[in-house]
């Protein structure tokens, strides 16, 4: 009788969390920010094929493209929901219209 008392209290004393995500994790990474990281850094083994870079050149490049994709897959404190990538894709999307004040006022031309 005690032992189902004690897994009631343990069952309330949970938290479920509000917001469930559906991503596939290895440790700290994700299998989506592995892959963008990947893609960055072999992309330039890609293009060694085609332009022909010193190695210290090369490894300058790719040291910046993996920085780069660690920046993209950060998740920043002012946005914490979303990583950096998908704050740019929002500012690329963002509707760049300007609209004119018109002014309703009684003998304003």
């Amino acid at each position: 009788m005690i032992e189902v008392i004690e897994m009631a209290n343990k069952y309330q004393q949970m938290k479920i969390q509000k917001n469930i995500k559906q991503e596939v994790r290895l440790k700290a990474f994700y299998f989506l920010d592995l892959a963008l990281i990947l893609g960055l850094c072999g992309g330039m083994f890609y293009l060694q094929d085609f332009i022909q870079l010193p190695i210290g050149h090369f490894i300058v490049i790719e040291c910046l493209l993996f920085a780069l994709g660690i920046f993209l897959c950060a998740k920043p404190s002012s946005n914490g929901g979303h990583r950096n990538l998908y704050t740019l894709y929002c500012l690329l999307k963002m509707d760049r219209t300007t609209y004119g004040v018109q002014s309703y006022k009684k003998g304003a031309n």
